[in-house]
């Protein structure tokens, strides 16, 4: 039964992060269907031999996702150009929660060059994703916040757990923890 709650889970999950994909494809029009490599952000790989190990672990066919989670670098990477005009910190919370159905975020305020953001009930995010899993939220949910002019810093504030910690993230912070 459980195993069954999970691969529930894990499937609302997956059903959740093509919705965003999907979402945040209507705010490009631009049809580029040519190599990811021209996709990926110089910032998150500083060399070419990082560039084609990145390309292995990612999926080929997203066209959706402005930031993508790198499994090998633990790290984002650009993988499309987002129309800043269209992009309001709302409509990037709607795209995150409908994609993340067990982590909510609210927008609490913004505040100079911080967006801050909940997340009231935090025990999917913090005890049941994983290291990676909440890795990969945090992170890709922080560069694309740092999407939004002027905005360099997320503050989220939710209970810790053994997989995520509350605080204020930037993209700065995921790119030097490893290096």
């Amino acid at each position: 039964m459980a195993k069954t709650k999970k691969l529930l889970h894990n499937l609302q999950i997956q059903a959740g992060c093509f919705l965003i994909l999907l979402i945040f494809s209507a705010c490009n029009n631009a049809s580029d269907t040519t190599s990811q490599t021209k996709n990926i952000d110089s910032a998150s790989t500083p060399s070419k031999e990082k560039q084609a190990k990145s390309i292995a672990t990612i999926t080929k066919n997203d066209s959706i996702s402005i930031w993508v989670y790198n499994y090998t670098t633990s790290t984002p990477i650009k993988n499309k150009e987002a129309k800043p005009e269209l992009l309001t910190p709302q409509k990037i919370i709607d795209f995150i929660n409908s994609n993340n159905p067990s982590v909510h975020l609210d927008l609490i305020k913004i505040s100079n060059d911080t967006i801050f953001v909940k997340i009231k009930e935090s025990t999917f995010l913090t005890q049941q994703m994983g290291s990676t899993g909440a890795d990969e939220y945090m992170s890709v949910t922080t560069f694309t916040f740092t999407e939004l002019k002027g905005i360099k810093y997320v503050n989220y504030d939710f209970e810790e757990g053994d997989h995520a910690n509350p605080g204020t993230y930037s993209r700065n912070y995921y790119l030097e923890r490893n290096n």
